[in-house]
């Protein structure tokens, strides 16, 4: 597992989640998210990425909701593609 964020809050109202309530994100094996709640719930939230996502076909979308200004030079991370959240689903 690699932690690429900490302290997030996850809009996500599917879940009952409160505001204040903050997350650590993981990557994990298969492109898997891992939202781990800090709260002293003990709440684990599973995402992944959609099938048909292509990195390159959406690099440029996802980088403009991070970026005001995208070059060529600008990296599309996982991270990133978390947080813009089009293109992730939670597993059930």
């Amino acid at each position: 597992m690699i932690l690429i964020l900490q302290d997030i809050e996850l809009n996500d109202t599917s879940i009952g989640l409160k505001e204040g309530n903050s997350f650590d994100v993981w990557i994990v094996e298969n492109n898997e998210f891992l939202a781990i709640d800090n709260n002293n719930v003990k709440r684990t939230i599973r995402y992944k990425i959609i099938d048909k996502f292509n990195f390159t076909e959406h690099k440029q979308e996802i980088l403009e909701y991070r970026l005001s200004s995208v070059t060529n030079e600008d990296e599309l991370t996982m991270s990133d593609i978390f947080m813009h959240g089009g293109f992730i689903e939670k597993i059930k």
